[in-house]
């Protein structure tokens, strides 16, 4: 059993970055063969990963949940199980197919949204503008970093950070409330007076 954040950055890297990379290496390949199968993982993968969005509430309570994905995603991406072609076989070929006329009219719209001059002038400024806006905020960002770790003051807040994290939870039978703001008992008194 792996702890939950070594779990969690293993399904990252074995379901996204390393995907990634392989998508990259068969696009600069000749052939087809290993593009379809790249994006036929694409596609299954996010379709898991829409319905794991709206069901992430009930998988976050099941034991050894990102133990299980990590396996799943290796099937998934696998060319020996095929497992993408399969869950892209069986669901989601049959679903877009079937729900394909409710889909079109949306997806027709947002073509349109996107073909248009206004967004080609938000793309020319941010091709134009982003690089210089990127490196001055990085810059920017630098200097704060060196002067709070200069004056200490990148420390304390450090600090500060892991003591926070490191304080107990109050237990559910603790006398102790918690701190209200301020006003918040006057207000209170006068809505329970205007009734």
């Amino acid at each position: 059993m792996m702890s939950f954040g070594i779990s969690f950055v293993l399904c990252y890297v074995v379901g996204t970055l390393y995907p990634l990379y392989a998508s990259y290496k068969a696009l600069s390949t000749p052939g087809t063969k290993d593009d379809a199968q790249w994006l036929t993982y694409w596609v299954a993968y996010g379709g898991l990963t829409s319905l794991e969005g709206v069901v992430q509430s009930v998988f976050m309570y099941i034991p050894l949940y990102y133990e299980v994905k990590l396996v799943g995603l290796v099937w998934l991406m696998a060319p020996q199980t095929k497992g993408a072609q399969l869950i892209y076989d069986t669901f989601i070929n049959p679903f877009l197919t079937q729900h394909a006329a409710k889909f079109d009219p949306i997806f027709a719209t947002t073509k349109l949204a996107i073909d248009n001059a206004q967004v080609d002038k938000l793309v020319a400024l941010a091709q134009q503008y982003g690089p210089e806006i990127t490196r001055s905020a990085i810059s920017q960002a630098a200097v704060q970093l060196q002067r709070q770790s200069e004056s200490g003051e990148f420390g304390q807040k450090m600090a500060q950070s892991v003591a926070f994290t490191q304080k107990a939870p109050q237990s559910a039978n603790s006398n102790q409330r918690s701190p209200q703001p301020a006003g918040h008992n006057q207000n209170a008194h006068a809505m329970r007076n205007a009734y």
